[in-house]
């Protein structure tokens, strides 16, 4: 076995020109209650926001209660896919195609056509940015976090799930395969959910990104991230994580280019929820404010998941606002800013009202 800087170079547990706020622990978020589809007549309304085309061209749409509108063929005739999310209680819209913009006026029909609640924009969630300066070859953050002190204490514990909701978790890493979570009840590869959580052959976890039960990490962003959370620690091989013994559950919903979508972190991060986590790990960002209907998903998901007993933590952003980005930003979401090796805030790095504290993130090997 090669060395600890090589074996981590060529595995990208560390790359060089690596540094954000990849926080070595906990998050927390969770999912949408089930609210059953709903249906009634309503009158002809105003969407609840305007409808300009999707970055992903995709929607999402809160059906109206009562309503016995067809969705599908209402969606057909705006040159829409429809697909209903029995578990978020959402249609999913999506350009025929999945590449050409619908049509404005065809969009703003169906919004006004009573079937639903309201339509918003699938808007994109990505990555947070990463710090450009120039990599640490030694794991700094461990002795600045006093993580020998603490593992004197306890090194980490195998009852703990810590979700990685990510671009996935390289399901092959030497330093990271003996502490990834499986889900015990199902058997991979015979096509059967065989422990009827809805989810075929999810043995290693969900990739929500090709609806397929392999999260494998196809960038390297979520395998950092679950490195430095819980990579084995004295086995001679990479790094240590700050938890030598955990169980570290894959959910990809980001791509190859580290991009997603606000229903692809909301499908995430129930999945993560029924599935025995008990931290949620989202080192992800999304531009700008949200509407009040995402606020109002968001706000369902934070719900779910705190009546499961789990917790988030959520990477402040890297854009230097004062303000963190969501989904840190809302209130009973841990927001985590990045800190320097001199324990100090990088300067790129979101801060202001709801900070809840920084965290070494700058240059982490």
């Amino acid at each position: 076995m090669e060395g600890h800087g090589t074996d981590m170079r060529k595995w990208s547990l560390a790359r060089a020109g690596i540094r954000r706020l990849l926080l070595a622990g906990a998050c927390c978020l969770a999912l949408l209650a089930v609210l059953g589809m709903a249906g009634s007549a309503q009158p002809s309304r105003q969407p609840a926001v305007p409808v300009p085309i999707s970055q992903t061209c995709s929607w999402l749409a809160r059906p109206a209660e009562g309503s016995t509108s067809d969705i599908a063929e209402l969606a057909g005739q705006a040159g829409l896919n429809a697909r209903f999310v029995p578990a978020l209680n959402l249609w999913e819209l999506t350009c025929a195609g999945g590449t050409s913009g619908a049509d404005a006026f065809a969009l703003r029909r169906l919004a006004e056509s009573g079937a639903f609640e309201w339509l918003v924009p699938n808007r994109r969630v990505v990555i947070a940015a990463e710090p450009n300066d120039p990599g640490y070859t030694a794991q700094w953050n461990m002795r600045i976090i006093q993580a020998p002190a603490a593992w004197d204490i306890t090194t980490g514990s195998r009852q703990v799930v810590i979700a990685i909701l990510d671009t996935g978790i390289s399901l092959s890493h030497p330093d990271l395969q003996a502490n990834l979570w499986q889900n015990e009840d199902e058997i991979a590869g015979n096509g059967i959910d065989d422990d009827g959580n809805g989810y075929v052959d999810d043995r290693w976890g969900w990739n929500f990104v090709a609806s397929s039960p392999n999260p494998d990490d196809d960038h390297w962003h979520g395998t950092h991230v679950a490195g430095i959370a819980g990579a084995v620690g004295n086995n001679a091989i990479g790094v240590a994580g700050t938890a030598w013994q955990v169980q570290l559950m894959a959910v990809k919903f980001l791509d190859r280019n580290g991009q997603g979508s606000f229903l692809g972190m909301l499908q995430a991060m129930r999945y993560a929820a029924d599935n025995g986590a008990r931290i949620l790990n989202l080192s992800v960002s999304v531009d700008g404010d949200l509407t009040a209907e995402e606020r109002r998903l968001l706000d369902e998901a934070v719900n779910y998941v705190k009546d499961r007993g789990a917790v988030m933590i959520a990477a402040s952003g890297n854009a230097g606002a004062s303000t963190p980005a969501y989904p840190a930003r809302y209130p009973d979401i841990m927001a985590i800013g990045a800190s320097t090796s001199s324990d100090e805030r990088w300067w790129l790095s979101n801060y202001g009202p709801g900070l809840d504290l920084l965290a070494p993130g700058a240059g982490i090997y």
